[in-house]
C-alpha cells in the first residue's frame, strides 16, 4: 500500500514460450526494435523510468551474431 508522498516499486514478469525471445533493452542493433515496459497515465501516481535486467546473449539460426534478450 503506498501513502501520500511515498514510493513503491512494481515488477513485471515475462514468460516466453520456447522458440521465441523478446530483444533486450537496449536492443543489439539499431534496426532491431527493444522490449519496452510503458504505462499509462494513473491519476495521482508518477511513474520513473523503468529499469530492464541485464542482457543474456544468445546465438539464433537467423542471425550472424549473437543478440542481446
Amino acid at each position: 500500500m503506498l501513502t501520500t508522498g511515498g514510493t513503491g516499486e512494481a515488477q513485471v514478469f515475462l514468460v516466453i514460450q520456447e522458440g521465441y525471445h523478446v530483444n533486450a533493452n537496449p536492443a543489439t542493433f539499431p534496426y532491431l526494435i527493444a522490449t519496452e515496459v510503458t504505462t499509462d497515465k494513473v491519476e495521482g501516481l508518477e511513474f520513473g523510468r523503468p529499469i530492464y535486467p541485464a542482457a543474456e546473449k544468445k546465438k539464433f539460426d537467423f542471425a550472424d551474431e549473437p543478440l542481446a534478450v
